[in-house]
């Protein structure tokens, strides 16, 4: 179990490297902008999944599956409504998000059709789930990842490694859009909740 944890947070450290401007700049030198536009974001989650897969596996042999907690009826159907409800705004948060430039499908098209510029900027979005919270792709994820009836040592400590990785990475996100949409998002940022709807003052 103690070597899952290490293993998740080294996937989670390069994960988190491709994203940065940095190397980003390194892949625009070396395959120039048009191709990086293109296919960068569609690589990216494609190597994601691809190197996540193994992650999990390895976890099942480390950890043993011992349940941590089991809710029977009829409260355990408060937890399925709960992980339903956390579905759906998963997939609203990632239709607002506009989820074929979320996916880079947007990027390939436009590559394919051989459009000089490919570039798909970024659109600010405040209303829907995120009106809600400033990362309702996170909250929404880690709602469903905690509100499982049955808990297994294996989803505990995926589910703990996951969260603190959400945490995390919406610190790095902040800055980002920060950058990227500067003072609108600042006043979007003072009016919404972060990770959960609740806000602290």
């Amino acid at each position: 179990m103690y070597l899952f944890l290490p293993a998740f947070f080294v996937w989670a450290f390069f994960h988190s490297l491709t994203t940065s401007h940095r190397f980003k700049n390194w892949v625009i030198h070396l395959l120039g902008q048009r191709i990086y536009d293109g296919w960068y974001r569609l690589l990216y989650n494609i190597v994601s999944v691809v190197t996540f897969l193994p992650l999990l596996l390895f976890g099942r042999v480390l950890i043993p599956n011992d349940v941590v907690w089991k809710i029977d009826n009829p409260l355990n159907l408060i937890f399925y409504a709960i992980q339903l409800i956390a579905i759906l705004g998963l997939l609203i948060s990632l239709w607002l998000t506009d989820v074929f430039r979320f996916a880079g499908l947007s990027q390939v098209m436009h590559f394919l059709d051989g459009k000089a510029d490919v570039y798909v900027p970024p659109k600010m979005v405040t209303h829907g789930t995120y009106a809600i919270v400033r990362h309702p792709l996170y909250f929404f994820s880690i709602l469903f990842l905690w509100f499982s009836p049955v808990m297994t040592l294996q989803m505990f400590v995926f589910n703990l490694a996951a969260t603190l990785y959400f945490v995390v990475g919406s610190i790095h996100e902040e800055r980002r859009l920060q950058a990227v949409f500067g003072e609108e998002y600042e006043r979007y940022r003072s009016r919404v909740p972060g990770m959960f709807p609740i806000k602290i003052r």
